[in-house]
């Protein structure tokens, strides 16, 4: 039977300060962040959810059963809001998690200048300090089409300097997965589909 989030992705996220989720346009990004927000946010764990992606995400939430009172809910869709929301969310401990979906939708068509990249830098390296004070930041990312032709997150040298764990999702035949891609040496590769309530693997 497909369970929802398997044990081995809870350990590996829970124990990582920082964890990235980056595939393309509806690879199950969103849906992942959805499921790991209901299942890690228990009511020892106040959490906050910052959605750049649109409200597309409530009507998951809303259909289902489990509570999300321990979750507050931001919808951004502006560059500055964003880094704005993201420096006073990380100069307090009052979240244990924050979950951002996607940490760079706002930056994308921004990349090339220079104030938005220095601005982008600086929120990571301050969700990366809140991350080493107890708090843990579990993001996903849009992607692009690298140099060598590979999917890459938008930003993604900023991305990987920041960001401890690393997964990829994607699809294969007609099958969805995600795979561990940093830290490197570690294999872990699980398969999942999309619920009616988010991701069940």
């Amino acid at each position: 039977m497909l369970r929802r989030i398997p044990g081995v992705l809870i350990k590996v996220i829970s124990s990582s300060p920082t964890t990235l989720f980056y595939g393309p346009a509806a690879s199950g990004k969103t849906n992942i962040l959805i499921s790991l927000a209901r299942e890690l946010c228990a009511p020892s764990r106040k959490c906050i959810y910052v959605s750049t992606e649109g409200s597309l995400h409530y009507d998951k939430i809303a259909r289902a059963n489990e509570n999300f009172s321990n979750v507050e809910f931001a919808d951004l869709v502006d560059f500055d809001k964003f880094i704005e929301l993201m420096l006073k969310v990380s100069s307090t401990p009052l979240f244990k998690y924050i979950f951002i979906d996607s940490v760079n939708a706002l930056y994308r068509p921004l990349a090339t200048r220079n104030d938005a990249t220095s601005k982008f830098l600086f929120t990571l390296a301050r969700l990366y300090d809140y991350s080493l004070r107890g708090g843990r930041v579990v993001a996903s990312a849009q992607v692009r089409v690298g140099e060598s032709g590979e999917l890459e997150a938008s930003g993604f040298k900023l991305l990987d300097f920041y960001f401890d764990t690393i997964f990829q999702v994607n699809f294969e035949d007609s099958k969805r997965f995600i795979r561990l891609e940093k830290p490197p040496g570690r294999s872990l590769k699980l398969y999942f589909r999309i619920g009616d309530f988010g991701a069940v693997f």
